[in-house]
């Protein structure tokens, strides 16, 4: 279920990922892999797309996307909730139904449910995130994360909106896309009525290729925009992530790796100098990454392997290699 999850990529070395794990056992073994999701990852789709594997889709009638247009519109500091939401769930209010509210977990819920009780202070309006205890059911508005996903086969609302969908396209990871047209679908798959997406650019092609009844249509998009910037599933990245207790040593190690990387890399392969990852510290340890791209997997790990082979790391710094992060 839920081939997409990113919790089927291990998130220790060495980083397999349980499709791709699956594929290789079933070219090994001559064994069938059978995938079910409601939103399949890209590099799924792909192959689809050539042919190598064969897609068979259960139709289900799913409510409609609405925009709710913030491009000339400010809002106040330290507020969600526009004028127009604030609209549609007063209606939805008035007419005794219940309404899911996306939000980040980086920005909490707290705030917007405190700022929903001033308008409807008749509500009960309640928040839902992973430190919850348990999910609220006698709500009339819920605030929430990605934890309500956890139970989406069994928590239904009327009416559910994402309060910056333009956060979910824009963050520094080549499958936002993919991830905003995941929670998309499964919104949609919650309530009964519609779906509202807040954005400040409503001409977004990607954001509007997510909100059609085709998912064809989202994956041609996404598979162009892909293939335009060298991304996966069209060409392959590596990250090669140095760590340490001591900042400047990891900050110091990952360069000296970049010399020694770059002084023998060969034609064809991309190299980005190190930057602080993007969890930059975990579990004490200061985290820099280096970025190589190319188009064959067996040539960029090949020159992985050569580089490190004769790189001699300073102790307490640790170096692990996760491909397609």
């Amino acid at each position: 279920m839920e081939e997409e999850s990113p919790s089927y990529k291990h998130d220790q070395s060495p980083f397999y990922h349980a499709r791709e794990a699956a594929l290789l056992r079933s070219s090994i073994e001559g064994g069938d892999v059978i995938f079910v999701s409601s939103a399949p990852s890209v590099e799924l789709w792909k192959l689809v797309v050539n042919e190598k594997v064969e897609c068979q889709t259960l139709t289900e009638a799913l409510p409609p996307v609405k925009f709710l247009d913030l491009t000339n519109f400010k809002m106040k500091k330290d507020t969600f909730i526009s004028p127009r939401l604030a609209h549609h769930i007063d209606w939805a209010m008035k007419a005794g139904k219940k309404v899911i509210l996306y939000i980040q977990a980086a920005r909490g819920t707290a705030m917007i449910v405190e700022e929903l009780k001033r308008p409807f202070p008749y509500a009960k309006v309640a928040g839902y995130d992973k430190s919850s205890a348990a999910c609220p059911r006698g709500f009339d508005i819920l605030v929430a994360t990605q934890a309500v996903f956890r139970h989406r086969q069994t928590l239904r609302a009327d009416v559910a909106a994402v309060l910056d969908i333009d956060w979910e396209f824009h963050k520094a990871d080549h499958r936002a896309g993919h991830g905003a047209f995941v929670l998309v679908q499964h919104l949609r798959q919650m309530v009964k009525e519609f779906v509202l997406l807040q954005t400040r650019h409503i001409d977004h092609k990607g954001l509007h290729a997510l909100a059609e009844d085709d998912p064809a249509q989202f994956y041609r998009h996404e598979l162009k925009m892909r293939k335009e910037a060298d991304l996966p599933p069209f060409q392959y990245l590596v990250a090669v992530v140095v760590r340490s207790s001591d900042p400047e040593l990891a900050c110091v190690e990952a360069k000296n790796l970049y010399d020694k990387m770059n002084s023998v890399r060969p034609e064809g392969v991309e190299l980005h100098e190190p930057q602080q990852d993007r969890s930059a510290i975990v579990r004490g340890k200061f985290r820099y990454c280096l970025m190589i791209q190319g188009k064959s997997l067996k040539v960029v790990m090949g020159f992985v392997k050569e580089a490190l082979h004769g790189f001699r790391r300073k102790k307490d710094v640790i170096v692990t290699v996760n491909v397609d992060p």
